[in-house]
């Protein structure tokens, strides 16, 4: 019997205009009405979530950041915290530089009204504006001087992505944890680099632990390359039609419809008749 569903948003629950359909949206109320525990679990950061899943009308836990932070929506406090070390932000950053990439810096400054930081001279202004007015440029050389770093992300095209990603690989084996992202319409590829237990599996096991729900009781649902662990290792691991092909072939099960015809409602109507 599953209790707890875990939910990602952006080619997920999200269409592509950004919208949770009507019928997504009533599937997950009827969830939540017969008891199960509706959990986000999204790379987005945490006040992007909070403002898409605010007109459920009940409180939420979202995982956000991939796993970096959880916090309850009703109170915004934080259940789970994972920061990159300062030493490890400035091997990052020197590596980052040697290569010719220009880091996005992801921090925990909600309250402050600030989710990004990153340098005058990042490239990738389409990414960072589209954080509304959450984010800050600073100088090259005050990079790493910035705390509560949650995650670093590397936008490029697919080859200097994996070029860097195999170059931090062979300097810091599992050091870190990595995700690299295809299925986005903002970049061609984005590389995160977050603290070894920062995905989304790990802070969703950590919390249904303290809920007493074991991984077979949850289903999660999700479309690209960062939902795999989750998919791989819960009750009912779904990917979306439109999702990645890595993501589909790790999957349980496969939805008929994508994130643009109610996907998530097709596996909630059927598995929790």
């Amino acid at each position: 019997m599953y209790k707890l569903i875990a939910i990602d948003l952006d080619g997920t629950l999200l269409n592509d205009k950004k919208e949770i359909s009507k019928k997504d949206f009533e599937s997950i109320l009827r969830a939540y009405h017969k008891g199960l525990i509706i959990v986000i679990v999204t790379g987005r950061s945490y006040y992007s979530a909070k403002k898409i899943v605010k007109d459920f009308g009940f409180d939420i836990n979202i995982i956000s950041n991939n796993g970096a932070i959880l916090r309850y929506s009703k109170n915004d406090n934080d259940i789970i915290l994972k920061h990159i070390k300062q030493d490890d932000l400035d091997y990052l950053l020197k590596l980052s530089y040697d290569m010719g990439l220009e880091p996005t810096i992801h921090v925990n400054y909600y309250r402050k009204g600030i989710d990004l930081i990153t340098s005058f001279d990042n490239p990738n202004k389409e990414y960072i504006m589209s954080y509304e007015n959450r984010y800050i440029f600073i100088n090259k050389e005050d990079m790493n001087k910035i705390k509560k770093a949650l995650s670093l992300v590397y936008i490029d095209d697919k080859i200097k992505i994996n070029h860097f990603y195999g170059q931090l690989i062979r300097t810091y084996g599992d050091r870190f944890s990595y995700h690299i992202l295809e299925n986005l319409r903002v970049c061609g590829a984005m590389l995160e680099v977050q603290e070894k237990r920062s995905t989304k599996y790990q802070t969703l096991i950590e919390y249904a632990h303290m809920v007493g729900i074991r991984p077979e009781e949850i289903i999660a649902i999700g479309d690209d390359n960062n939902d795999i662990e989750m998919i791989q290792n819960v009750g009912l691991g779904v990917s979306m039609r439109n999702g990645t092909q890595l993501c589909k072939m790790n999957a349980s099960i496969v939805t008929n419809f994508d994130n643009n015809n109610s996907g998530v409602s097709e596996v909630l109507d059927f598995y929790l008749k």
